[in-house]
């Protein structure tokens, strides 16, 4: 039923990439139902371009819903099984909190729309993610929305490491241009702002 793809940098510390990956395995056999596991490099062509690297892993396995998990955060067990139950509902589920980790210690349970979400593979493959280097989640959720309804989870499955990672460097160097994009999404699409002390 769900593919999910994981971006892995070969600048990522290896115990973290370790711990993504168990928690997605773990996740996965929890789920109640079939879900395929990919790993994708993004030491080649797609290095500085998350969308493509996204595009990619959307693109692999064959289930009909896709989700990610970035290579330095993690899942819980019940992660995917609760994506599966805002799917009832609609083309795509988010859950809407993460719990926010920095320096191995809990910062809390935050607001924060973006960060786990499956869609339909169709609706996925669909947005336009070649002409996002970065910033791919908000242009993804108000493709979401223009598509159809999306189904907010009001849980915190989602375990995000506040640092700052070679993707969030990319980010903080974003241009002009992407700024003015980001900010013409629809008006309920945001990016939280974080301090990566």
């Amino acid at each position: 039923m769900l593919d999910v793809h994981i971006l892995v940098s070969d600048m990522t510390r290896r115990e973290w990439v370790e711990k993504c990956l168990e928690s997605v395995s773990d996740a996965a056999a929890q789920a109640g139902f079939p879900v395929g596991v990919y790993v994708v490099p993004i030491s080649d062509g797609t290095r500085g371009h998350i969308g493509r690297g996204r595009k990619q892993g959307y693109a692999l396995g064959a289930y009909p819903y896709v989700t990610n998990v970035d290579d330095d955060d993690w899942v819980d067990k019940n992660a995917f099984a609760l994506l599966a139950r805002g799917l009832e509902k609609g083309p795509v589920a988010v859950t809407t909190q993460c719990e926010m980790h920095q320096n191995g210690l809990s910062q809390g349970v935050k607001p924060w729309r973006n960060l786990l979400r499956v869609f339909r593979r169709d609706v996925a493959l669909s947005a336009p993610l070649e002409a996002w280097p970065v910033y791919d989640a908000p242009m993804m959720l108000a493709h979401a929305d223009a598509i159809g309804r999306v189904e907010e989870l009001e849980c915190a499955p989602y375990h995000y490491r506040l640092h700052l990672s070679p993707h969030r460097q990319l980010m903080g160097a974003i241009t002009a241009e992407m700024r003015q994009r980001i900010t013409a999404l629809p008006s309920g699409i945001h990016l939280a702002r974080v301090s990566h002390g």
